[in-house]
């Protein structure tokens, strides 16, 4: 099990996403994590910074997020 799916497992509430959904996550920070070492992609460096500040705070607009297409307009 890797640091991120740890701390996946403990920062998530369990009905929030399935077991595929948080592996893909996983996935997402380990190739974050080992390209920003090169390319510096985020200023942020530590995995449970990286859990905390990149997918918490995202995944807190899922209770307002409906249907099956959205569009991320962002800002920066």
């Amino acid at each position: 099990m890797t640091t991120f799916t740890t701390l996946l497992q403990q920062k998530l509430p369990a009905t929030l996403l399935n077991s595929q959904q948080r592996q893909q996550i996983a996935t997402y920070l380990e190739l974050l994590e080992r390209w920003n070492q090169h390319y510096n992609l985020t200023a942020i460096r530590d995995p449970q910074r990286m859990v905390t500040h990149h997918i918490l705070d995202s995944l807190s607009l899922l209770p307002w997020i409906h249907g099956e297409r959205i569009i991320d307009i962002g800002t920066g």
